[in-house]
């Protein structure tokens, strides 16, 4: 009997990664505020936003600049007949953000959607800092 990888575990298991790579971890949902009577975030962002700061020294000012880095993750598990496939709402949000120049990754096409496939994927990336995680 083989154990199947639920959705949940590896979007904890790629957070827990990425955290212990100096993300911060976000999670993404469209929802209604009945307080404010409007609707929060947007139709077809993936699960996840991280977001990592890094700090350069500017040799025109005496300041350091603050660079931000933002990764957005959809986590689909694809395995089974119970496995989750990218909507069209979904498939449409990625298009525009990636046209903007975002990066968004989604289990199960941008890497396997299995542990070791997002390890490998992130490592590839060149945005893993600490090779301790590789």
């Amino acid at each position: 009997m083989s154990v199947r990888t639920l959705e949940s575990h590896l979007e904890k298991a790629g957070t827990q990664i990425l955290e212990l790579d100096g993300w911060r971890s976000f999670k993404m949902e469209q929802n209604f505020s009945e307080k404010k009577l409007k609707i929060i975030g947007e139709a077809g962002m993936p699960d996840r936003l991280y977001i990592r700061y890094a700090y350069i020294d500017c040799m025109y000012t005496p300041y350091l600049r603050v660079v931000s880095e933002v990764l957005f993750v959809e986590w689909k598990r694809l395995e089974g007949k119970n496995a989750t496939k990218t909507s069209q709402r979904q498939k449409y949000w990625i298009l525009l953000e990636r046209n903007r120049g975002a990066v968004v990754w989604i289990a199960g096409e941008d890497f396997p959607a299995t542990i070791e496939g997002f390890r490998k994927h992130y490592k590839n990336s060149r945005l893993m800092r600490h090779a301790i995680l590789s």
